[in-house]
C-alpha cells in the first residue's frame, strides 16, 4: 500500500480527479511506463484532454514520470506510470483514501532478489 501520509493530497481533489471522465482508464492503461500519446490512443481520449488529466494526476502524485525515450526526431519523450493499482475511498466522518501501490518492475525484482538472499 502507498502510505497516504507521504502524499500531500487534498482528499476532495483526489476524489474529483478519480471521478473525472477518462481518469480511471488512464490510470489503468499506465500500469507500465508509456508515452502520453500511447496512453491516450489506447484509452481513445482526445490528446488535449489526456495531457490535462495526466498533468492533474501528476500534480496529485498519482502518476509519475518513469523514464524517457527518444523520438524519431531526437527529442525526449517522457514515459508516465500510474503509482496506484487500486484505490479505496471511504466516506465516514471524513474522507479516507487508501491506495494499493503499482510497484515498478525493477522494485519487484529487487524484492524477490532480497528474499532469495
Amino acid at each position: 500500500m502507498i502510505d497516504t501520509t507521504l502524499i500531500p493530497m487534498d482528499p476532495i481533489k483526489v476524489v474529483r480527479a478519480l471521478g473525472s471522465k477518462y481518469t480511471a482508464e488512464i490510470l489503468s492503461e499506465a500500469q507500465e511506463p508509456k508515452p502520453v500519446k500511447k496512453i491516450v490512443d489506447e484509452v481513445d481520449v482526445p490528446i488535449a484532454t489526456g495531457y490535462r488529466r495526466i498533468q492533474e494526476l501528476e500534480e496529485l502524485e498519482l502518476m509519475v514520470v518513469d523514464g524517457k525515450t527518444i523520438s524519431e526526431d531526437g527529442g525526449d519523450i517522457k514515459l508516465y506510470r500510474s503509482r496506484i493499482k487500486e484505490a479505496r475511498i471511504e466516506f465516514n466522518e471524513s474522507i479516507e483514501i487508501e491506495f494499493v501501490e503499482n510497484e515498478k518492475k525493477s522494485d519487484r525484482l529487487v524484492d524477490i532478489w532480497d528474499e532469495l538472499k
